[in-house]
């Protein structure tokens, strides 16, 4: 059982989840807005380029130095219209060569806004060689990526996970580290990533490209206030995680309150997209597949797109999915991105984050942004990296006996490694999990790298060369972090990588199921965690629709009012207005008085209905929440009936 202290803990720490996920649909506009989707072109030529880049601005040995220089008064303009991410005209000073006439914009999605909202001018960037002029280059390369290593405070997460797939051998960006300056000025470290487009394809594929998409499941017009008037009380069916009883839970038992939660809404409102994006085939009718036509890297004809419909067609729906994939490959790019557990992306309820190859009917992926790898895709990792290390709001995850989010991440079982979703969900991935042949071949390959990268101890000298690269910079304050917060996030990391592939191992071979149904029934030989403190690793502050810690801290401070400003006493407030609603519109008042950030939301609401609408569903998913869970006086006693009902409910789990 939970006890009391932890239970308001938890409470409080789903409320607040709620609300957070509340005001971002309200502010729609920041998190959907400007999804990052391939700037469609026509090129597909090959006469300017080359592969010279490669051994060149991604020798990864060095940081390497790109000065920016621009007039004032295109920097300028460039930060007032950052959200609008229009290129502007600079030049590109790179390692002591000049590179003329370069367009240059900020990149993002809520991180570009959480940058400009924090008073910063440290975006993300793209650098356009050939924007300009098409024979421009940089040594054959067309285009160039800038990360500003926002959310991952260890830095390393994107390029590690890049560079172990192009260790396992399957067409990956490459990168590097680079110092930016902007006009001779230090601006600060960021990773140069290999953008897909011309110079990818060419030095991957030759001249014949195939067709290369990028499908995204977000998009804020598919919301319109009838969506949320469309809502019931419980929007997940049977598996809804507000009516579910964690105290039941065993030592087998998972929990994913973060991903349970966001599902039902995000399958309501983004369902049409999300299909197609998880690579199912949805009828001949090609309008149901703008997921990847409207974000095509190349310009398609229609036989391009009959062709990847009938690829999709016949992954699903054959007696041969097999065929329908580039094999090899697709098992490759799938052993990476199962170790190093990143659900922000097709493994999870997100379905995006990956480029799309097809080529002569045959389909294989390409990997894009990790920066939330290493298993902290979590509900716990998102509350610690909200509110803080030291906050006085702590919240500590002690869900029934359930084991811990670090133990469930690191052990997470390889032949079932989809997130809040069932394999079947991810047909790409079910085609080799769900084949004998296949998913011993898949086994093999996994044992082969293991030994490859781990064992031969390439990666510890990887993970050495990395943290001497980046000290340097984090002491001259040239990234957002301290010297003490990269120092834990780069311990995390290191020991999450250590950890998972002694787990994975033990899978391999045997000794730790390899499934979440095993685990669940034999959970004896789990690799242990529980010390590992990988929300360290992460800050969840640009993706939490622009918010800040302390903007979090400020609405938390203005709930409590009078009670002491803690996770306790949050809770006995909101239990308080949950049995005298009349107390709500005081607390509303008092927050929205005191917080900077929910006036400026507020301003730029989507609409009246969604507004009211959203904060019933917030009232009752609170209302259930502290009922339901928490050890306060309940207001409303449970009727008899409910509490036969529960008692039968929780009988036929145990004796399931």
């Amino acid at each position: 059982m939970i006890s009391d202290r932890n239970t308001d803990r938890f409470c409080l720490g789903a409320i607040m989840l709620a609300v957070l996920i509340a005001i971002g649909v309200l502010a729609g506009s920041i998190f959907f807005s400007r999804e990052e989707e391939p700037e469609n072109n026509n090129k597909k030529q090959t006469a300017y380029l080359s592969t010279d880049y490669a051994d060149i601005i991604f020798d990864d040995s060095f940081v390497h130095e790109i000065d920016l220089q621009m007039p004032a008064v295109n920097w300028d303009y460039l930060v007032r219209n950052a959200e609008e991410e229009q290129y502007v005209l600079c030049n590109a000073l790179i390692d002591g060569e000049l590179v003329e006439n370069v367009a240059i914009r900020p990149k993002g999605n809520s991180s570009l806004t959480a940058i400009k909202s924090q008073g910063s001018d440290r975006f993300s960037f793209k650098l356009e060689f050939d924007h300009y002029r098409k024979t421009n280059t940089y040594h054959g390369l067309d285009k160039l990526a800038l990360n500003n290593l926002g959310q991952d405070v260890s830095c390393m997460k994107d390029y590690l996970s890049y560079h172990m797939m192009n260790e396992i051998g399957i067409p990956a960006p490459l990168s590097s580290y680079a110092q930016v300056k902007l006009n001779g000025e230090p601006f600060g470290l960021y990773l140069a990533v290999e953008a897909i487009e011309d110079s990818f394809a060419y030095r991957n594929y030759g001249d014949d490209f195939g067709n290369l998409y990028k499908p995204e499941s977000f998009a804020i017009e598919t919301i319109t206030p009838e969506t949320f008037l469309s809502i019931e009380d419980s929007p997940y069916g049977e598996d809804n995680p507000m009516e579910k009883d964690y105290t039941v839970l065993g030592p087998g038992d998972r929990v994913d309150i973060l991903g349970s939660m966001a599902r039902g809404p995000f399958e309501m409102c983004f369902g049409e997209l999300m299909e197609p994006a998880s690579l199912k085939y949805i009828g001949e009718d090609l309008d149901q597949y703008r997921v990847f036509f409207d974000a095509s890297v190349f310009s398609q004809t229609k036989s391009d797109q009959e062709s990847l419909v009938s690829a999709l067609k016949k992954l699903n729906s054959s007696d041969n999915p097999q065929e329908a994939i580039d094999l090899d490959s697709v098992i490759r790019y799938f052993i990476v991105h199962n170790i190093v557990n990143n659900y922000d992306g097709y493994t999870g309820i997100f379905v995006h984050n990956y480029y799309l190859r097809e080529h002569n009917g045959k389909i294989s992926m390409i990997p894009w942004d990790y920066n939330l790898s290493c298993g902290i895709f979590t509900f716990e990792s998102a509350i610690k990296s909200i509110l803080g290390e030291n906050s006085p709001y702590t919240v500590n995850m002690q869900v029934g006996n359930a084991m811990d989010d670090k133990t469930s991440m690191i052990n997470y079982p390889i032949d079932t490694p989809t997130f809040t979703v069932s394999v079947e969900d991810r047909p790409l991935l079910a085609a080799i999990l769900k084949n004998d042949r296949c998913l011993e071949q898949y086994h093999e390959v996994f044992r082969e790298f293991l030994d490859f990268y781990f064992a031969s101890g390439k990666f510890e000298e990887e993970y050495q060369k990395l943290c001497s690269l980046i000290t340097p910079y984090v002491k001259q304050a040239q990234t957002f972090y301290s010297d003490e917060q990269f120092e834990k996030a780069s311990e995390a990391v290191h020991e999450y990588y250590i950890l998972r592939e002694e787990s994975i191992r033990r899978q391999l071979d045997g000794t730790l199921p390899a499934t979440l149904e095993g685990q669940k029934e034999d959970f004896s030989n789990l690799v242990d965690a529980s010390h590992v403190n990988l929300a360290s690793s992460v800050t969840f502050d640009s993706l939490i629709f622009g918010i800040r810690s302390q903007d979090v801290i400020e609405i938390l401070d203005a709930i409590a009012g009078e009670q002491p400003h803690t996770s306790e006493g949050v809770t006995k407030v909101i239990a308080d207005a949950t049995a005298d609603p009349s107390q709500i519109v005081s607390i509303a008042g008092r927050v929205l008085k005191s917080s900077r950030f929910l006036k400026n939301t507020l301003r730029s609401a989507v609409t009246g209905p969604v507004l009211f609408v959203l904060s019933l569903i917030l009232l009752m998913a609170a209302r259930k929440w502290i009922m339901g869970y928490s050890r306060l006086k309940q207001p409303y006693p449970i009727t008899e009936k409910k509490r036969k009902t529960q008692k039968a409910a929780k009988d036929k789990r145990r004796e399931g």
